[in-house]
This record gives structure tokens, C-alpha cells and sequence, in this order.
């Protein structure tokens, strides 16, 4: 009789991957096996693994996507509105609008003077300028939130975990999220609220930067014993 996989770990970075290995065999745990996305672990979900330990973000290999963003990308939107708001136009956009009647573009005003207009004031006061020159509350993170947008709209950067998680909850498998997506960050946030087990975004290692496997694994251990 083919022993039963006792962890299940869905990772699709090589390294990080082999430190979950690691943490697990510390436990005693030896009957492993590795996906490195939501198609691999969707496979191995079928031979009923008795614990799954899970990154959130990971591709989904040859799965069709389209279900994952079309359930995923309103969110995003709907975090966006609500975090991002447009801004009405006051007299600090006016003012800056005017230069324009001098030649000087709202884009070269924020490129070349913003900086040193603003240097004695503080970063604080150089961002608070920025919205309303663009009209955009906390318009630098709302930049930077088009980019994880845009991953969710094309796919290439879903929380698989989610839908993989879900499987397991209806197979009774206890399953851990553990990832590097900070739970206060943008890309996390969105979808916070759908996650309904235990997650660990704590970085360890000496730089900082490793996913914490061991709290992870060893919270599933410890529901073993």
C-alpha cells in the first residue's frame, strides 16, 4: 500500500520551496511532495494529502484563468476606489496649473521644481503636492498598485492560493498560507477577507526576505499531534 503524501507544499520559487522541505523534515515529516503551481497542486490535491502548506501568489500552469480574473479583478477595482479616490481640484492645483501660463507644464513643475520647492518641507509635503497636481489621493502607491492591478487583469500574478485552499476546505485537508505578501500590502489586502485559515507573512532568515515555513509547518504539526 503506497503510504499517504503527508505535506503537500505549494511553492513555485526553487528556494524557498526547499527551506519548507527542510522545516518539514525537521518534524519528521518525510512523504513530501512539491507543486510549483495551482495545476501541479490541483493533481496532487487527488492523492489526499494529509496537510497542505501553501504560498498565495503562484501561476497556475496550463489552467485557463480567465474564472480566477474574472473573480478577482473586481476586487482589486473596488479597493482601488475606495483607497485611491480622485481628488477634486483646489486652489494647490490651480496654483500649480498656472505656471503653465509661464511655461512650465504641470509635469516639469513635479519633475524639476517639486523637489526643491519641496525638499525644506519633507517627503510628506513633496507627496501631498503630488496628489493634487494628479488629482489622485496617495497617487505614488496608486502608480504602484496599477502594476499589481494590471498582473491580476492579465493573469500572470493571481492568489492561487485562494481557489486551492477552498479545495481543501471541502476535503477536510488543513491547509497554512504562507507567503511574502505582506498583510498590510496592496496586492493582499484586496482579497484579505477570503482567506479563512492561517497565514504567515513574517520574513525571516538574515536578510530578511525568506517565507516563515517553520511557523507555518509547524502549526500544522502541532494539529497532528
Amino acid at each position: 500500500m503506497t503510504e499517504r503524501l503527508e505535506l503537500l507544499i505549494v511553492e513555485d520559487k526553487a528556494e524557498e520551496a526547499n527551506q519548507a522541505k527542510l522545516e518539514a523534515k525537521k518534524l519528521g515529516l518525510t512523504n513530501l511532495a512539491v507543486a510549483q503551481n495551482l495545476e501541479q497542486a490541483f493533481e496532487l490535491l487527488d492523492l489526499n494529502p494529509q496537510y497542505i502548506a501553501s504560498d498565495l501568489f503562484f501561476p497556475a500552469g496550463n489552467l485557463d484563468v480567465r474564472e480566477y480574473v474574472e473573480r478577482f479583478l473586481p476586487l482589486y477595482q473596488e479597493y482601488e476606489q475606495k483607497t485611491f479616490p480622485e481628488i477634486k481640484a483646489g486652489i494647490l492645483h490651480r496654483v500649480i496649473k498656472g505656471y503653465e501660463e509661464m511655461g512650465i507644464s504641470m509635469e516639469k513643475y513635479e519633475r524639476d521644481w517639486l523637489p526643491i520647492v519641496g525638499k525644506p518641507m519633507g517627503e510628506e509635503y513633496i507627496e501631498m503636492i503630488r496628489d493634487h497636481i494628479h488629482l489622485r489621493k496617495d497617487y505614488s502607491k496608486f502608480v504602484k498598485f496599477q502594476g499589481v492591478k494590471q498582473a491580476i487583469k492579465d493573469g500572470s500574478n493571481l492568489p492561487l492560493g485562494i481557489p486551492l485552499m477552498e479545495k481543501a476546505k471541502e476535503r477536510g485537508i488543513p491547509i497554512v498560507i504562507v507567503t511574502s505578501t505582506y498583510h498590510h500590502d496592496h496586492a493582499f489586502e484586496p482579497v484579505s477577507s477570503l482567506i479563512t485559515v492561517p497565514y504567515y507573512d513574517t520574513l525571516i532568515g538574515e536578510d530578511n526576505k525568506t517565507k516563515n515555513w517553520q511557523a507555518g509547518i509547524n502549526a500544522l504539526f502541532q494539529e497532528r499531534r
